[in-house]
């Protein structure tokens, strides 16, 4: 991880000092973006007769499409919809009985506000409502029983947005949502996306 993010933070550094001036004009309008890095998920099992929470980190990806507008000089808001996968699997034994969860999908509806940095960066906050999808399973002797289940949460985060060219921009952002079941998400992304 700590890699990655020693990469991630280079590649941003350098599109910030390596671009030519932006205005603030290539930070609003439709966009569309890819975006992958480390998704981590946190299952706090204290309620489950547990002692502790358990953590499942893997490899996250997503898309998502966006709007934003100007309020002004430097500030831009907009609004986000995005989709993100991510090898989610975990259980634990509960008593008698062994949980699982395998995870198929987040999506997200979110807003943001941002401010320039410098003449091609733009530094923003995120907050809005999330869904995690996953299929849940309890087995107890030879029964198993197992159900979708969809988890309603908040999402909170922030990041940093450096245009490229007046279309293209690169982005760095940290993400956590948390979830219904005492479920939480920690993620650390960089994505590519583009402006029409």
């Amino acid at each position: 991880m700590k890699s990655y993010l020693a990469t991630s933070a280079v590649t941003i550094l350098a599109a910030v000092l390596g671009t030519t001036s932006a205005q603030a004009e290539e930070f609003v309008g439709p966009r569309v973006e890819a975006t992958i890095g480390w998704n981590q998920l946190n299952y706090d099992l204290r309620d489950q007769q547990a002692s502790e929470s358990e953590t499942n980190s893997e490899l996250g990806w997503g898309f998502a499409a966006g709007y934003d507008v100007p309020l002004g000089t430097n500030l831009i808001a907009g609004i986000e919809a995005g989709i993100s996968f991510a090898d989610d699997k975990y259980s634990f034994v509960d008593g008698s009985s062994r949980r699982s969860y395998d995870g198929k999908r987040d999506i997200s509806l979110m807003g943001r506000l941002g401010t320039r940095i410098g003449s091609n960066a733009l530094g923003y906050l995120t907050a809005g409502y999330t869904n995690y999808r996953t299929d849940a399973s309890v087995e107890i002797g030879d029964v198993l029983t197992s159900q979708t289940v969809n988890l309603d949460g908040l999402r909170l985060g922030g990041g940093l947005e450096v245009a490229l060219t007046p279309s293209t921009y690169l982005k760095s952002e940290y993400r956590h949502s948390i979830y219904e079941d005492d479920i939480s998400r920690n993620e650390i992304l960089t994505g590519i996306g583009f402006r029409f």
